[in-house]
């Protein structure tokens, strides 16, 4: 019966306001004003996330650096318990150090086009339980990236919800009936190129940020999941719907929160990412599955990325295996592949590698506690100022050629991670001895604080001495994998 308006002040103080209410855009029907006090709070505010000044990491807008730990929890499960099942998510993940959460506008879910893109009415419960998440996502630390399509709703054959003429696919709209689009328009194709469909799109996004972007815990919008899983998607047509969207969604873009898509394989050089390639377009999001080494797999990839995209690279789908979460845990039962999946991206892209089967593979197998450590290294480092990154490069060296080294290095402080290549879900656990070297450092004394990256507790603290800007550390063993915090005294 009314509308209210979401206002996030950046200072204390007296604010007055006026509200103009037009009728189709031209005429004016009614006008509001009035006064509020905004008083200073007990809480400190970081401001919004953004892209760091080195391009490849995210910081908050007061300079602090953020580094995402977490998961997908792309929609509840429960119809009963809708917005608990998050409650229920989120206090694990704070518990266990997580601050990041990625959540699809879904048809069964916070999808309010879904009924009739004209008219969310029906839908506004769906809006009711969102703003309860964001809610739980402020009270638990957890910054989100919100996505407002997916590849189903426009695919007749993957998780198709577009209507198909196979018998056997449709399963999904039995469910949750045909996307509304399809009444619009005849093929899928066409909704990325139909100015009804784009008119239609642009008002959902703008509602969207009107009522959600008020607050700091949205990290990113996220246009469309997996957008290449579409059969009639085209990188010329698409790439400009997504830079009209982009562009539109900045415009109208409350608190300028960053702007993304995605796509369901991480091809660098395949005609898809050319989105990413926008100035619209904040940062790059990839997915994989099906990788056996991912701490030898994602640095790799984010080196080749970045240098061609000059963004950050974040794996937001990552997993072993990707037909089902009992399946994950078969594979993989003591978590090797999450394990490194959150190492390997954290220290090479500034946000952990994103999980999927949240709710069936994380929550029953409680395999929270994998997250403790990273968030807690997490917490701890300064991304800020002259970064170098430190993977296979002259600056960071080990003695045993089966160790590789990760992380990020300044003048007075660095962060390492260490590990053995061969350690791998086929392999077990392995064992191994090296000496490390980091040069580019300032003359000094350093402490040098080894890290369990299991526990996250520290197992050994070293005191070296910077030489010629290099210091050695000498006789480091360690199972799988070490972290090592180096910071001048």
């Amino acid at each position: 019966p009314y509308y209210m308006f979401r206002y996030n002040p950046s200072a204390a103080g007296d604010y007055s306001y006026i509200v103009e209410v037009y009728l189709n855009g031209s005429k004016k029907i009614q006008t509001l004003e009035g006064t509020f006090k905004c008083s200073d709070s007990n809480v400190v505010s970081h401001g919004n996330i953004k892209v760091s000044a080195n391009k490849m990491t995210f910081e908050f807008e007061d300079g602090t650096s953020y580094l995402a730990v977490g998961q997908n929890v792309c929609w509840y499960t429960s119809s009963e318990r809708r917005y608990n099942d998050y409650r229920l998510w989120f206090t694990k993940m704070k518990n266990n150090n997580c601050n990041f959460a990625r959540v699809w506008l879904a048809a069964w879910g916070y999808s309010l086009f879904w009924a009739d893109p004209y008219d969310y009415s029906t839908r506004l419960d769906e809006a009711y339980e969102l703003d309860k998440l964001f809610s739980l996502a402020e009270e638990y630390g957890i910054y989100l990236d919100l996505s407002f399509f997916q590849h189903g709703m426009f695919s007749k054959t993957v998780n198709p919800i577009w209507p198909n003429d196979d018998p056997n696919k449709q399963t999904y709209i039995s469910k949750y009936g045909k996307n509304p689009f399809s009444n619009i328009v005849s093929s899928p194709g066409l909704f990325f190129t139909d100015n009804e469909c784009k008119k239609l799109t642009k008002n959902y996004l703008t509602y969207i940020s009107s009522r959600y972007g008020y607050s700091n815990n949205l990290m990113s919008y996220e246009l469309f999941n997996e957008v290449d899983w579409v059969e009639e998607y085209d990188t010329t047509t698409g790439t400009a719907w997504h830079d009209e969207m982009a562009k539109h969604l900045n415009k109208v873009n409350y608190n300028s929160h960053m702007v993304t898509s995605s796509v369901k394989g991480d091809g660098f050089y395949n005609g898809v990412m050319n989105l990413f390639k926008l100035d619209s377009i904040s940062y790059v999001s990839v997915h994989n599955y099906g990788t056996k080494n991912y701490a030898t797999y994602i640095p790799r990839k984010v080196t080749e990325g970045f240098g061609i995209f000059k963004k950050p690279i974040m794996y937001q789908e990552v997993g072993y295996n990707g037909n089902g979460g009992s399946q994950q845990i078969a594979a993989d039962p003591s978590d090797i592949t999450l394990h490194q999946e959150l190492w390997a991206g954290l220290m090479s892209s500034g946000a952990t590698g994103m999980n999927w089967w949240w709710d069936s593979w994380i929550e029953p197998n409680n395999s929270y506690s994998m997250f403790k450590a990273p968030g807690i290294l997490a917490k701890q480092m300064d991304l800020s100022g002259d970064i170098k990154f430190l993977y296979n490069n002259s600056i960071s060296k080990n003695s045993n050629t089966k160790v590789t080294s990760l992380g990020y290095g300044f003048n007075n402080r660095a962060y390492v991670y260490l590990f053995n290549t061969d350690y791998s879900v086929s392999s077990g656990n392995k064992s191994t001895t090296t000496n490390y070297s980091l040069s580019g450092l300032d003359s000094g004394t350093y402490t040098v604080k080894l890290m369990n990256t299991t526990t996250g507790e520290i197992i050994e603290e070293k005191q070296v001495t910077a030489v010629s800007g290099k210091i050695t550390i000498s006789s480091l063993s360690f199972t799988n994998d070490l972290v090592l915090i180096i910071n001048k005294k």
